[in-house]
């Protein structure tokens, strides 16, 4: 065999947000080729083995629960009075609902190969990848003079590229049975906003209205941004 081909998909309803947005729809497919085991001869003590992948991935990200309605938080030993019997207390909480928050989609496009090299002495595995986040959820800090200090919104979207590599050397391998075995691992990625959405130069992530990390478009997620003095 040296031919794959995956086909996928999958279907979520989730109580976490309100009843119009609960249910979310996430395909995916891959493919993955092996040279050296569709042509013979490509085989040898140099390249041991070959492969190459393709794939598309999606997946769903759902709020925490009751990020949709603003609640009483509730203390149940709260005051006593001259007596000295307990009583509950309660509170508008300062996270302020929004009934609006939908779940936010994943879209990855993945390339990969994978190389045994030199009788099995170096293994490659290598990886890029480029991410799409769709209604990106966030918590947001807002003015407390609305009366709620934090809210959950999402945000317009957001790109991840980057890259892993993986790489195993067994410099010593001995007929008693002795393997010696390294692997390093390098990766890197970037992520940057794409979309806002509403009219929105920048949403504050943390800090304050002034300074702190921000989402701004074209940037990315979680910047610093202040004022010089």
């Amino acid at each position: 065999d040296f031919l794959f081909v995956n086909l996928l998909a999958r279907n979520d309803w989730t109580s976490t947000v309100e009843a119009d947005n609960r249910r979310i729809l996430y395909p995916g497919a891959s493919i993955s080729f092996i040279p050296t085991a569709a042509f013979s001869g490509l085989e040898s003590s140099t390249l041991r083995y070959l492969k190459f992948r393709l794939g598309y991935g999606t997946s769903a990200g759902f709020p925490s629960p009751y990020s949709t309605r603003s609640v009483l938080s509730q203390n149940a030993r709260g005051f006593a009075n001259a007596a000295g019997a307990l009583f509950a207390s309660q509170a508008i909480a300062n996270f302020l609902g929004n009934p609006n928050l939908r779940p936010e989609l994943q879209k990855e496009l993945e390339f990969g190969t994978e190389a045994y090299l030199f009788n099995n002495r170096l293994k490659l595995d290598i990886s890029i990848y480029s991410k799409n986040t769709e209604d990106l959820i966030t918590e947001a800090p807002i003015d407390p003079a609305t009366g709620y200090t934090s809210t959950s919104i999402n945000l317009g979207g957001m790109r991840t590229n980057g890259a892993e590599v993986a790489a195993t050397i067994t410099p010593i391998r001995t007929r008693s049975g002795l393997v010696w075995e390294t692997t390093l691992n390098y990766g890197f990625y970037e992520s940057v906003i794409t979309e806002l959405g509403a009219g929105l130069d920048r949403v504050l992530i943390s800090g304050f209205t002034n300074l702190g990390n921000f989402a701004i478009k074209d940037k990315p997620y979680g910047v610093i941004y202040g004022i010089g003095i």
